[in-house]
């Protein structure tokens, strides 16, 4: 499948860090995941009082979720302190996930990692695969995927499906592990076999493209029906793909539009154009390479120009560095390099520099961005880059794409600065804003910051980029050189054999 099935792997790391196994109190236990919290509240209250560790954790996210009581993150996190002092491990993991997604407290990943090593010292598998995830994204330590993945090893050992799915994917990306599809498979099954959709959407994935296996779309429609089955809707969704364009199965519009109806109640919406793209219009499917042969360095290639990566910092609409950008360099194929240097040069003449927020961009970070919204609970960023904006709607609405533009390697993201004021070009608008006032056309913003954006769109159309109707900084070189391959391999110095050679 061209779009949505290779890049909604990302969902394998969606495993929620809130999610814990309950106490075992059967007295309370079975009233709670039966959301009767009133009934329970009073039984886990008196547990509580008598001391039982286990009951006070419980009593915390009653008040950490508001469970039939006000919520409240302070006393959730008394409570979560005290049950922890007496070594009670899912206490622990909570104060953890409240350090890393900043829920009542200031965020701070190292203390953080702190909790989820102490509560992964007592075994506690969910934090194994917390600690995973930090080390696989690099929150409050060094990124190091080989330790992000022996971290995943000890929790699927003990049974943690989401830990067998993460560690299909990343041997599937080649991240700490050489990449092997044929180990992914294994590891999704494994997953599989324990109930986790994610993976046998995975699997299906693998079917799909023909990773490591002999293409198969039976098989992969299968998997897909097995994960909706479980009402994993992007299985539904692309079920709905397959019944519309008849892939691995008879075309069938009312098929197609029933598995569509599904997935939109479960909040995914995917119109008769995004499947169009995931398909592909000529039923081909999306090329996935880590050749870098024909990238070259664009500080090399574009010597005037400044470079201001945004995903490898932290200050983007994650919050977080970006899976992917290991240096803050920016690589773009020879054909839109050569091109982008042809605007830099017309620029330059009239007294501007092209400013580089984003340009290559590796196929694992999309796909950390598809892991970011989906956790509508990491609003972090919210006030800079989607105020008028609830999150949940930032994919439906098309603001996070499953595939980028950027992975061909000929689109780049950027603005003008000006060589006199010494300052960026006003544009009426900051990169990355999601809404309204990043459209090119945009007719709110002052005359100037209107001439200013047309400047910028002029100088790149004329010299062969083609623009976004959403982004005034967003810009693909028509005649790109790949349009139908997605590169994986890291912005690092390592992924150019020779730059130096290469941008001569």
């Amino acid at each position: 499948m061209k779009k949505l099935i290779s890049v909604l792997l990302a969902a394998l790391l969606l495993l929620s860090t809130a999610s814990f196994a309950y106490a075992d109190a059967e007295n309370w236990k079975d009233l709670i995941d039966e959301e009767r919290y009133e009934e329970a509240l009073p039984l886990v209250q008196a547990d509580a009082e008598a001391g039982d560790p286990k009951a006070v954790y419980v009593l915390g996210r009653f008040y950490f979720y508001g469970w039939a009581l006000e919520q409240d993150y302070d006393k959730a996190m008394e409570l979560f302190l005290k049950a922890s002092e007496m070594d009670y491990a899912p206490s622990m993991q909570m104060i953890g996930y409240m350090y890393d997604a900043g829920v009542g407290v200031e965020q701070d990943y190292v203390k953080a990692l702190d909790w989820y090593r102490k509560a992964a010292d007592l075994g506690e598998y969910y934090t194994m695969y917390n600690l995973a995830l930090m080390y696989q994204y690099g929150k409050g330590v060094e990124q190091d995927y080989a330790k992000a993945n022996e971290w995943l090893l000890k929790a699927a050992e003990l049974g943690n499906e989401g830990a067998y799915t993460a560690l299909g994917y990343n041997a599937m990306m080649g991240l700490g592990f050489e990449q092997d599809g044929k180990k992914a498979l294994d590891w999704y099954q494994k997953g599989a076999e324990l109930g986790d959709p994610t993976a046998m959407f995975s699997i299906a994935n693998i079917y799909d493209e023909g990773l490591g296996v002999e293409q198969d779309y039976g098989k992969a429609r299968e998997w897909l029906e097995k994960a909706a089955e479980l009402n994993y809707p992007w299985a539904m969704a692309a079920l709905g793909a397959y019944y519309q364009v008849g892939r691995g199965v008879d075309r069938d519009e009312e098929k197609a539009q029933e598995w569509l109806r599904k997935a939109a109640e479960l909040g995914v919406s995917v119109d008769d154009e995004a499947i169009r793209e995931m398909m592909g219009e000529d039923g081909d499917d999306v090329i996935l390479s880590d050749d870098a042969s024909d990238f070259v360095l664009l500080s090399e290639a574009v010597p005037d120009a400044i470079l201001e990566i945004r995903y490898y910092s932290t200050y983007n609409f994650v919050g977080d560095r970006i899976d992917g950008y290991e240096e803050p360099l920016a690589f773009l194929t020879k054909e839109a390099a050569a091109a982008l240097r042809e605007v830099s040069d017309e620029l330059t003449a009239k007294g501007y520099r092209l400013k580089i927020y984003d340009a290559y961009r590796p196929q694992r970070a999309v796909t950390n961005f598809m892991n970011w919204a989906l956790d509508t609970e990491d609003t972090r960023m919210k006030e800079y880059f989607y105020p008028e904006l609830e999150k949940d709607v930032l994919f439906p609405q098309g603001y996070i794409a499953e595939h980028s533009g950027h992975s061909r390697g000929s689109t780049v993201d950027l603005t003008l600065f000006d060589m006199k004021t010494e300052k960026e070009v006003d544009m009426g608008g900051t990169f990355d804003y999601f809404g309204e006032l990043s459209h090119p056309d945009y007719t709110g913003i002052t005359d100037e910051q209107y001439q200013n954006r047309m400047l910028l769109r002029e100088a790149m159309l004329g010299h062969g980029f083609k623009p976004l109707a959403e982004e005034w900084w967003h810009f693909t070189l028509e005649d790109e050189p790949y349009p139908d391959t997605y590169f994986t391999f890291p912005v690092n110095s390592d992924s150019l054999v020779n730059p130096e050679a290469q941008a001569a």
